[in-house]
C-alpha cells in the first residue's frame, strides 16, 4: 500500500521586482503571485504568514497597507501593490529576494549578490545606501534622484549603517507620492 506523499513544507518567501514567490524547504516552488495581481499576492501572503491588519491609508495614498510581522503589503486604488520586508524572517518562514539578500545583511553582502548603489546620504549619525536589483529602464520616465536619465524601476534594498533595514518590491526612480 502506497503511502501518501508528505505535503512540501515551506521555507520562504522571496521579494523580487515583479513577483512573491513562496517556495517549500527543498526550493520547489509552492505559490507566485505577480504584483498586477494584487488580490493573489495578498491571498499568497495571508496563506503562509497568518493573520493579517488593514490600515487604510488617507489621501495623498489613497489605498490601505496590510501587515504581518515584518512584512507590509501596500494596495493603491489604482490597483497596483508592491511589498516590503524590514524582518529576516515572519511565520517561520526566511524573507529573502532571489539575490539571497534579507534584512540584517551586510552591505558587503549586498553587493556580491548584486547590488548596485544607487545613492547614499547621511543625517551626521547615521549613513543610508539604497541599493537597486534587477533595475530595467521605464520608457518615458525621467529619473527623480537622477535627473536627466530615464527612470528605472527595480527591486529596492535600503541600507543604515552597513545592514540592510528593509527591502522593497516594484521600486522605481520616477515616480513620486
Amino acid at each position: 500500500m502506497a503511502s501518501p506523499s508528505a505535503r512540501p513544507v515551506a521555507g520562504k518567501i522571496e521579494l523580487s521586482r515583479t513577483e512573491l514567490t513562496v517556495s517549500s524547504t527543498s526550493g520547489a516552488s509552492l505559490a507566485t503571485a505577480s504584483f498586477t495581481d494584487c488580490a493573489s499576492v495578498e491571498a499568497i501572503a495571508t496563506q503562509y504568514l497568518g493573520a493579517q491588519k488593514r490600515t487604510p491609508q488617507p489621501s495623498p495614498f489613497s489605498g490601505t497597507v496590510v501587515t504581518w510581522s515584518g512584512v507590509a503589503l501596500a494596495l493603491n486604488d489604482h490597483g497596483t501593490c508592491s511589498m516590503q520586508f524590514s524582518a529576516a524572517a515572519s511565520n517561520g518562514l526566511v524573507l529573502t529576494t532571489p539575490d539571497g539578500v534579507s534584512v540584517g545583511d551586510t552591505v558587503t553582502h549586498v553587493v556580491a549578490a548584486g547590488g548596485i548603489s544607487d545613492y547614499t546620504y547621511g543625517n551626521g549619525t547615521d549613513t543610508f545606501e539604497s541599493f537597486a536589483f534587477d533595475a530595467v529602464p521605464v520608457d518615458g520616465t525621467t529619473s527623480l534622484t537622477h535627473p536627466g536619465q530615464v527612470g528605472k524601476a527595480f527591486l529596492g534594498v535600503e541600507t543604515k549603517n552597513g545592514r540592510v533595514q528593509y527591502i522593497d518590491s516594484n521600486g522605481n526612480d520616477y515616480s513620486d507620492i
